[in-house]
C-alpha cells in the first residue's frame, strides 16, 4: 500500500477539487448580490494545500536512488528543477491572483459576479498548473509512476 499512497493521496486531492469546484458552481448559478458563498473549512483547506503536499510526498516517497540519479542527465534534472519552479510560482501568481478577484467582488463594484467567475476561473487554473507542471517536472527528475516492485520503498 506505501507504493500507492502518493497515488491515492492525489486521487483524493483531485476528487476535493472537484466537489470545491462543483459547489462553488452551484452558488454562482444562484448568486444574488446579498449571499455568501459557505463551504466546509477543512475541504477548502485540503483542496487548497493537498496538491502541493501530494507532489512533495510524491518526491519523497518515489524519488530516484543514487543509482538512477546518475543515470538522468544533468540537464533533464535542471529541466525538472526549472519546470517545477515555474509551475510553483504560477500556482501561487494564479491563487493570490483569484484571492484578489474575489476581494474585488467584495467591493462596490458594476458586476460582482463577473469577478466571483473569474476568481473561480484563475483558482482552476493555478490548481491545474500545479498538477500538469508538477508531474511533469517530477517525471523529469526521475520518478517512476508506478515505481516497480523494490523501488520507491525507501
Amino acid at each position: 500500500m506505501k507504493r500507492w499512497f502518493p497515488i491515492v493521496f492525489l486521487g483524493l486531492s483531485l476528487l476535493a477539487n472537484i466537489i470545491v469546484h462543483i459547489r462553488y458552481t452551484r452558488f454562482l448559478e444562484t448568486w444574488t448580490p446579498v449571499s455568501d458563498y459557505s463551504s466546509p473549512q477543512p475541504l477548502g483547506l485540503f483542496a487548497l494545500f493537498s496538491v502541493p503536499f501530494g507532489l512533495a510526498y510524491l518526491w519523497r516517497i518515489w524519488g530516484p536512488d543514487k543509482e538512477r540519479h546518475a543515470e538522468i542527465g544533468h540537464a533533464r534534472r535542471h529541466c525538472g528543477n526549472v519546470l517545477l519552479i515555474v509551475s510553483s510560482i504560477l500556482w501561487l501568481y494564479y491563487r493570490v491572483d483569484s484571492i484578489v478577484c474575489a476581494w474585488v467582488a467584495a467591493t462596490p463594484t458594476p458586476d460582482p459576479l463577473n469577478w466571483l467567475r473569474i476568481s473561480s476561473q484563475k483558482s482552476n487554473i493555478s490548481t491545474l498548473s500545479l498538477v500538469i507542471g508538477g508531474l511533469l517536472a517530477l517525471w523529469l527528475k526521475g520518478i517512476r509512476l508506478p515505481p516497480r516492485k523494490g523501488e520507491g520503498t525507501k
